[in-house]
């Protein structure tokens, strides 16, 4: 295709928000099928090859991105992808910290996706990054605006186009050196200093092909809550410290069953191997899970990142409230989550709003919490199951050991018979 024909396509899908609603054709249904008969640089030309052919239109977005910025360095073995929605409050704290870290510069560059659906107001986030990157001679971030078709909107979308970015400029350089895509968010409080030197180092001396970064959410806020509040919210402060008890939970089935599970904010992964998972669906969210289970499918060697904690925003304390009561039956409902979904982005997620939507929350029935911890449990073990391709009740009977030995060590508390979590597939 010519580069005048090129332009006017790519015109075309701004005028109309985005031809991203097309019939997508995931490489992973056909690459899974060749995945001993590829070399590195073979699987990534043959995904690149299936994305142009089934995705037109935004492959030669993709290669217009590319040509806007320069060629990646020689040098540079590590891309950083960051997806961007409303964080004018927390990007520049994020870019900091991650500038702040002992890698030097020159081996990694940031692909930052400022992304917006289509017909909804632009917050300042664009603003900040290109002075940010002004004043501060930022030549390695790399600052990609996206507006999408509303039906893919999201933080998956992002990342992908991101992450397929990254990967066509490694493709583009041409050469056989080891080259990394890493995941973060854009809303970091805080990043250990030696994160992406301890990674890139364990990713040469092991050959992994996947680490998955240990992250927590701030809960800083939790604290400045009054007494009062715990004394008519007593079942909310159980369910807070049970979602702890469930992650310690977690923990011991995956490492029983050589599980892992990479989560946005921090995760790597070998360039090659991303092309042989079929990089990232084309989803809105779940994309850090689609990452692990296909990776685990295939056979890829994947681990745990020996370094510290990666510490995210207090306001994913409040958006978790959905993410882990969505197992439930919603206890309190998608009215109440898009309502204060809005009223966090329109104050840009200052401390005092935040504690004002935690006070608002209302506490939690006494029948739901045994609810979030079966179906919590569930969404685990079916995971683990999925991932390592396992009947679930081999899982799941690993499990109720683990959580009685547990119990009896009196690291977690919210066993009972009346769970009954024998019968947990029965239903």
């Amino acid at each position: 295709m010519e580069k005048s024909s090129k332009l006017n396509l790519l015109q075309t899908i701004k005028k109309e928000g985005g031809k991203d609603d097309i019939t997508y054709i995931d490489p992973y249904l056909i690459l899974k099928k060749e995945k001993d008969l590829l070399s590195d640089s073979e699987a990534i030309g043959k995904y690149l090859d299936i994305e142009k052919q089934g995705e037109t239109a935004y492959f030669y977005e993709l290669e217009n991105f590319c040509e806007q910025l320069k060629q990646l360095p020689k040098e540079c073995e590590l891309s950083i992808v960051i997806p961007a929605y409303h964080e004018e409050q927390g990007i520049q704290h994020t870019l900091e910290s991650i500038y702040k870290t002992t890698l030097d510069s020159k081996f990694y560059e940031i692909i930052l996706v400022v992304n917006y659906p289509e017909g909804e107001v632009r917050d300042k986030t664009l603003d900040i990054v290109n002075n940010l990157k002004k004043k501060n001679k930022l030549n390695n971030l790399h600052i990609v605006e996206k507006i999408f078709n509303k039906k893919i909107a999201g933080v998956g979308a992002a990342r992908k186009l991101g992450s397929d970015i990254a990967l066509l400029r490694y493709e583009k350089r041409h050469d056989n050196s080891n080259f990394y895509i890493a995941g973060t968010d854009a809303d970091i409080v805080t990043v250990p200093e030696d994160n992406y030197v301890q990674a890139l180092h364990q990713l040469k001396e092991t050959g992994a092909d996947v680490l998955a970064g240990p992250v927590t959410i701030d809960q800083s806020l939790v604290g400045k809550l009054p007494e009062e509040f715990w004394k008519t919210h007593e079942n909310l402060a159980v369910l807070i410290e049970t979602s702890k008890q469930l992650t310690k939970v977690k923990e011991s089935i995956s490492k029983e069953f050589q599980s892992f599970s990479v989560t946005g904010p921090n995760y790597f992964i070998k360039a090659s191997s991303y092309a042989r998972i079929g990089g990232i669906p084309r989803l809105q969210t779940g994309e850090d899970i689609a990452i692990s289970t296909r990776a685990s499918n295939l056979g890829l060697r994947c681990e745990a990142l020996q370094a510290q904690t990666i510490t995210v925003s207090a306001r994913r304390f409040i958006f978790d409230f959905n993410s882990m009561l969505a197992h439930t039956e919603s206890i309190y409902g998608a009215a109440w989550f898009t309502e204060v979904s809005k009223k966090i982005r329109e104050s840009g997620y200052n401390e005092e709003t935040l504690l004002s939507i935690i006070k608002d929350i209302p506490d939690i029935p006494d029948t739901k919490l045994k609810d979030y911890i079966k179906n919590r449990l569930k969404f685990i073990i079916n995971t683990i199951a999925l991932q390592k391709n396992i009947n679930v009740n081999l899982v799941l009977n690993s499990t109720i050991d683990i959580i009685k030995e547990k119990t009896e060590q009196k690291e977690i508390n919210f066993y009972s018979e009346e769970l009954n979590l024998e019968k947990l597939f029965s239903t």
